[in-house]
């Protein structure tokens, strides 16, 4: 597998804003915003938890921890509050994981086992989870979302 640890830089713009879909993990503003910065990205999702993409080049599937700002502004977005321009960065992956196809999705699998490896970031080390089974998704949240946070406490 390739590692890409640099930092991401997303910006989510007035016009990502407004052209977005509240309560939808595909369709929202930080996912535009992912789908703008890296156009090689595909599979796009945002919940309150993990920010997920893969790219069909290097057939891998990163997922990122979301940032506390882009939770905030997720639960805001999703009440309907009005959002300002903002901006987060994405360090070092939590896990990267070979990319699922869906004619192989039927079939039982076995993922790579799993190994740990450091990335060197400006501001220190992080563990990277290379292969094993990814985190799972919240429920309800594959697609559509249900009023930011408030899923953890229903």
């Amino acid at each position: 597998m390739t590692t890409r640890t640099t930092d991401i830089r997303i910006e989510i713009t007035a016009d990502e804003i407004a052209n977005s879909v509240d309560r939808t993990s595909s369709h929202c503003m930080i996912a535009e915003a992912i789908r703008a910065k890296l156009p090689d990205a595909i599979n796009v999702l945002v919940d309150m938890t993990t920010i997920r993409f893969s790219y069909a080049a290097t057939d891998e599937r990163y997922i990122y921890l979301t940032p506390y700002r882009a939770q905030q502004s997720i639960i805001a977005f999703d009440q309907g509050w009005p959002i300002k321009p903002f901006r987060f960065r994405l360090r070092a992956p939590a896990q990267i994981v070979p990319r699922r196809h869906e004619e192989r999705d039927r079939l039982p699998r076995k993922r790579p086992a799993k190994t740990v490896e450091m990335s060197r970031d400006g501001g220190g080390e992080f563990p990277i989870v290379m292969g094993g089974d990814p985190p799972p998704r919240l429920p309800n949240l594959a697609k559509h979302r249900r009023y930011g946070a408030r899923t953890f406490i229903e």
